[in-house]
């Protein structure tokens, strides 16, 4: 699933980074915008909150800047649970008066960081941030001084499922049940690997009832493999 894109009056909430207020201007792309900092698009409520399903998927935007480029920083930034992700391209982007398209993973890569630390983000860092997300940023300022002239524009993410969609299967205990004959005795056995050579015995051996069945409570196990052999 991809969330609708969105042109940049959506992200138009801009976020500077040092101690500055700034507001946008009318317009679909903020123009020379006057601040004192670093700043940044920030999301719009679609993008916030559980984005689960976007682990692995796709984020991609247009971009455009009038005038130098001489500022490199991260370039998305992705707040939640806690933690800060951030993604600085490489090689760096140099935007121009012409559209440039931008697209990244929301998978662990060389790009994408944990805060400032330079400790490369890991899928456990992305599961932490994606499962409430509280911010959403696209760099703005490429250009040192207080003009800038830039705009994003075909924001979207892309969502390999919905996390409200996702189930899992959770198991206290297993049956094993056969159809056992009367006068013979059986043993239940059981390994944790099916490449193992040894099998264990799973309780004493059982008498054929036409059908038996024994239980196994397999809470911490994450894998048994069971067989059923008659006893002499």
């Amino acid at each position: 699933m991809t969330l609708p894109k969105t042109i940049s009056r959506y992200w138009a909430h801009i976020r500077p980074h040092l101690q500055r207020e700034a507001v946008i201007l009318e317009g679909i792309f903020p123009s020379q915008i006057q601040i004192g900092g670093d700043f940044t698009f920030s999301a719009p409520a679609a993008y916030l909150g559980n984005q689960s399903g976007a682990l692995g998927g796709v984020f991609s935007y247009d971009l455009f800047h009038n005038g130098s480029v001489n500022i490199q920083t991260a370039d998305v930034i992705i707040e939640g649970g806690g933690i800060r992700l951030l993604w600085q391209s490489d090689p760096a982007l140099i935007p121009t008066s012409a559209w440039q398209h931008v697209s990244l993973t929301l998978s662990p890569s060389p790009q994408w960081h944990v805060g400032a630390t330079g400790i490369a983000a890991t899928n456990a860092d992305f599961a932490t941030a994606l499962s409430s997300v509280t911010g959403f940023y696209i760099r703005g300022e490429y250009t040192y001084g207080i003009q800038e002239s830039s705009g994003i524009d075909n924001v979207s993410l892309e969502r390999l499922l919905d996390a409200d969609l996702l189930a899992s299967i959770h198991c206290s205990a297993v049956d094993i049940c056969w159809a056992g004959r009367t006068n013979q005795m059986y043993q239940v056995q059981y390994r944790t690997n099916i490449s193992d050579t040894n099998w264990f015995d799973f309780g004493s051996p059982l008498p054929g009832t036409g059908t038996n069945c024994v239980s196994d409570g397999i809470n911490g196990q994450q894998q048994r493999f069971y067989r059923i052999v008659r006893v002499p």
